[in-house]
């Protein structure tokens, strides 16, 4: 059987017919590989309000029934007192989600003010904060406070409540 290999330029052109490089043995190809990640999905979380003021009202309407009349009209007396209406809010029942972190609350509703009837700090992963009082967080402003209808039994703390409201400055 005669050999197949052949070192002839002449016949390696035919076999060949683009340009053919040289790489030394040092060199290694580079293969430009791009990785798609698919974007993260995008969670929707149910509120009332349209959010356009960037006011976040965390309820907790599991241990505490919110939805009382009592509860939502002492809610709309709050959101009217500082001069906000309905669709400047965004109300949200965090005793559906137990588990979202201040970080996936700030990453979905942007807020620059959050006010918390019922949900402690420590709930959100955040150091011991006082109640009815206005304290600064890192993205934002915040007033923890006592559920709804603890703050209709509790005179004293509604009081606060009101003096940590008139110190809010919303843009």
């Amino acid at each position: 059987m005669a050999e197949q290999i052949t070192r002839d330029t002449e016949a390696l052109k035919l076999f060949f017919t683009e340009d053919i490089f040289l790489v030394p043995n040092d060199v290694h190809p580079v293969v430009k590989t791009t990785i798609v990640t698919p974007p993260p999905a995008v969670i929707a979380y149910p509120s009332i309000g349209q959010n356009k003021r960037k006011v976040l009202i965390l309820v907790n309407g599991a241990e505490y029934p919110e939805s009382t009349t009592t509860g939502v009209a002492l809610l709309w007396n709050i959101v009217k007192a500082i001069k906000l209406d309905p669709n400047d809010v965004a109300v949200f029942n965090y005793s559906d989600y137990p588990n979202l972190s201040l970080e996936d609350l700030q990453t979905y509703f942007q807020p620059q003010l959050l006010i918390s009837f019922g949900i402690e700090s420590t709930a959100l992963s955040l150091s011991p904060q006082p109640l009815q009082v206005l304290v600064g967080l890192e993205k934002m402003n915040a007033i923890f406070s006592l559920t709804l209808q603890g703050l209709d039994e509790d005179i004293n703390s509604k009081k606060l409540l009101w003096k940590s409201l008139q110190q809010l400055t919303l843009s």
